[in-house]
């Protein structure tokens, strides 16, 4: 049994359980589902214990020319190896029918609104005069100064 073969396991409660951290950073991967593991982090110098993470993993386009995603489904002790198996399944399903949802959730945080969008349309507010200020009041132009100063 090789080394890569020792990190292919059915993961089960015990088998997280029993997983010790090493000198650095590795993964136990799930004979039953591929893409579905758990991360397991070296031991804290401070003592704390190490972090045991569920994660599942994926090309996104399929073969090896996809890009590689991976997603942390939940930390263990905090959801259960079961729960956290169906989630992966859930994700993963996704991704075997063509979809990339962590693809597709970066580029949903990526398409928000920029500081710079969020300034211009403050100053074309003011300058209509639908933005007020304190108690109801026309923002004054010394404050509208100020601000434009400050956001170049």
């Amino acid at each position: 049994m090789g080394r890569a073969d020792a990190r292919i396991k059915a993961l089960t409660k015990r088998a997280v359980d029993a997983a010790v951290p090493g000198p650095r950073r590795y993964v136990l991967w799930d004979a039953k589902l591929p893409g579905f593991g758990l991360r397991v982090e070296p031991r804290q110098p401070s003592g704390e214990p190490s972090l045991k993470t569920f994660i599942a993993r994926y090309r996104a386009g399929g073969g090896r020319a996809g890009k590689l995603r991976q997603k942390t489904v939940g930390r263990y002790g905090t959801v259960t190896v079961e729960e956290a198996r169906i989630a992966a399944r859930k994700l993963l399903g996704a991704a075997s029918a063509g979809a990339d949802p962590v693809g597709e959730a970066r580029a949903g945080r990526q398409a928000g609104v920029t500081v710079a969008e969020v300034c211009d349309w403050y100053f074309r507010e003011v300058d209509a005069g639908r933005l007020l200020g304190r108690r109801g009041r026309r923002i004054k132009a010394s404050t509208i100064l100020s601000d434009n100063t400050k956001s170049h």
